[in-house]
């Protein structure tokens, strides 16, 4: 089928505790984190597609305009064709 899903590119998730939200992921879950901020953290899921690995990312809620964001944009998800 042409378009079909061939994964995910990335899972993004806003939350209030960067630092224990990413703790979890890692110790719980095992994800490994590739690239980290004070704002923001992505953790390699898996081996993605044309260099891009699945990941998941969460965003520091604090730090974002709610007027603009959050009532417009809750959770983000990216798929690979």
């Amino acid at each position: 089928m042409a378009g079909a899903v061939k994964g995910l590119g990335e899972v993004n998730l806003w939350v209030k505790d960067l630092d224990g939200m990413t703790r979890f992921y890692e110790e719980l879950i095992g994800l490994r984190p590739i690239f980290k901020n004070q704002r923001h953290v992505f953790l390699k899921v898996a081996e993605g597609y044309g260099g891009h690995p699945q990941s998941a990312v969460m965003l520091l809620k604090q730090l974002i305009t709610v007027s603009v964001f959050e009532s417009i944009i809750r959770h983000r998800v990216c798929l690979v064709t």
